[in-house]
């Protein structure tokens, strides 16, 4: 008993400490301490009623929150906390000030290269990446942000990379929060593993298949300062949409990195099908919803991904929400809600900014998962076209027993440039209804498994796109599958089924039945018009017709193999 009072008063003393150095916070103030990563350990239930729902850092049932705050930030939770703090019940620790941050990301090697990356020293890469391999990287400016003088930057590896193909593309993102620094780092690791390995047959079928994307930085301005939020305070990961869930055409006010990730990257692609959010710290994986613990319609495939990213990894995997906490406006939920995307978050590490002598390990950890996303379209999805009149149209994809009209998401829909849709699956034999304008085509004993895709073609309206009258698409009028207009089966007008010309069903080119060649009207073989196979006109010999049914009866065999 005595030693447990011993131990309680040496907490509440090294609290106190902790007040009375630490000054209060003041905005705009410079100071060494905030923001800063702090623990707050403590009964989970106590913990969960302390944060007020926050999410970010906490994994829920945990005794342990790892959080980043500000000095008002703290201030405010050491007020909320002061009666637990007194008991002991709870207790704070700081894990980096922003002063050890800022030496840590700060720090130069021998070269002097920054061990971190700046946001200039990022661009820079991604620079001379797109420089040194132009034949599958292109380096595109995105957009605009808080801070007038940075952009958001992406980096597309493909074998037609200059092109918006119909092939399925994937993104990696990072740094949307500035604070947590591995994220970045995260993204440029898996994209110099995917160019210094491009000629293995693994990543070779990525880029001739797919389209990947790598977006390092998405809050240049919080990367450069180690803050959470933007120029204008915004934690961009709160500030996403939540409208894809009713539907509405009217986007409320966008921060400026916000309004470039949706108008300059993911409306312009026309087949983005999954992607990764990179975060720090926890050590896990996560995927929708957010903003609730109910499952989404797509639970079995988007949880089997997370697991086994997670497995990959040696990391948890669990819904954000249910793992955390419901979280508004994240990346998330707005790429699954707007569109069905299979969107993950992954929570790095245990620190903020871990040396940079830990990097190497951290990112090479998370790599294989990286891939399992990047290849998982390739294997257990039904792919397509949906067209009308044999021109590409918009269609919804409905899996029987999977999809629910009251689904808290948008329907997966074909594009409107090629018709071209995809559905990731867990293997098994699925009915599938598609739609459009109204008229449904039921397709059913679809048959998915991981060796590759599924391809389910669907026509609506006219299905014979060669521009005749018949349904047989061979450019004639007629319904027999060659490019004459008689009806039967051979590539001449006569209306038999040989390719002569004349009227019989042999192929000598005359006008009897012999197949003798000898060019005249008789079916006796020789080369006069009587049928008595002498030669001459007269009809004093006969009896070929025994020989002749045997060579027609060959000729209609011949035809039936």
């Amino acid at each position: 008993m005595g030693n447990s009072k011993a131990m309680l008063c040496t907490i509440v003393g090294s609290l106190a400490v902790a007040f009375q150095v630490l000054p209060s916070y003041h905005a705009g103030a410079d100071n060494a301490v905030f923001p800063a990563s702090i623990h707050l350990t403590g009964d989970p239930n106590l913990l969960g009623e302390l944060l007020q729902g926050q999410c970010e850092g906490y994994l829920r049932g945990s005794s342990r929150a790892t959080l980043f705050v500000t000095g008002d930030e703290y201030d405010q939770l050491v007020e909320r906390a002061r009666p637990h703090l007194e008991r002991g019940t709870v207790a704070i620790s700081f894990v980096q000030t922003h002063g050890e941050v800022q030496r840590i990301v700060n720090r130069r090697t021998g070269n002097g290269r920054l061990e971190y990356h700046s946001y200039d020293s990022m661009v820079s890469e991604l620079e001379q990446l797109a420089a040194s391999h132009p034949e599958i990287c292109a380096l595109h400016d995105l957009g605009g942000t808080s801070d007038a003088d940075k952009r958001i930057w992406g980096l597309k590896i493909s074998d037609n990379v200059n092109q918006e193909e119909e092939e399925p593309s994937t993104v990696l993102t990072g740094g949307i929060h500035g604070n947590e620094r591995p994220a970045p780092e995260q993204v440029i690791y898996v994209l110099n593993h995917i160019l210094d390995h491009q000629d293995e047959d693994d990543v070779a079928e990525l880029i001739a298949s797919t389209q990947m994307w790598f977006l390092p930085i998405l809050n240049p301005w919080g990367h450069d300062a180690n803050r959470r939020t933007n120029a204008n305070g915004a934690d961009l990961n709160r500030s996403f949409p939540e409208s894809w869930s009713i539907g509405s055409p009217d986007l409320p006010f966008l921060e400026p990195e916000i309004q470039t990730i949706i108008e300059g990257f993911l409306d312009k692609r026309i087949h983005l099908v999954a992607g990764m959010d990179y975060h720090t710290a926890g050590e896990y994986y996560m995927y929708p919803y957010a903003h609730t613990t109910k499952p989404t319609v797509d639970f079995d495939v988007i949880s089997a991904l997370s697991d086994a990213m997670g497995e990959a990894a040696n990391y948890t995997s669990g819904n954000v929400a249910d793992l955390m906490g419901a979280c508004d406006g994240c990346s998330m939920g707005y790429n699954y809600g707007s569109s069905g995307r299979l969107y993950f978050g992954v929570e790095l590490g245990t620190s903020m900014a871990p040396p940079a002598s830990q990097l190497e390990a951290l990112c090479s950890r998370n790599l294989a998962s990286a891939k399992l996303l990047l290849n998982r379209v390739l294997h257990a999805t039904v792919t397509g076209h949906i067209k009308y009149d044999c021109e590409p149209a918009v269609g919804t994809v409905f899996v029987e027993d999977i999809d629910s009209p009251t689904a808290i998401r948008n329907p997966i829909e074909s594009d409107p440039t090629f018709g071209r849709y995809y559905r990731m699956l867990m293997p098994g034999t699925y009915t599938i209804t598609y739609t459009h304008d109204g008229e449904e085509i039921v397709k059913d004993g679809i048959i998915v498994d991981d060796s590759g895709q599924t391809v389910v073609e669907v026509e609506f309206g006219q299905t014979d796109c060669d521009g005749d009258s018949d349904t047989d698409g061979d450019g004639d009028s007629d319904s027999d599958g060659d490019s004459d207009t008689d009806g039967d089966a051979d590539m001449d007008a006569d209306s038999d089924s040989d390719s002569d010309g004349d009227a019989d069903t042999d192929a000598d080119g005359d006008a009897d039945g012999d197949g003798d060649g000898d060019g005249d009207t008789d079916s006796d073989g020789d080369s006069d018009t009587d049928s008595d196979g002498d030669g001459d006109d007269g009809s004093d010999e006969a009896g070929c017709g025994c020989a002749t049914t045997g060579r027609s009866s060959l000729g209609i065999l011949s035809l039936l193999i």
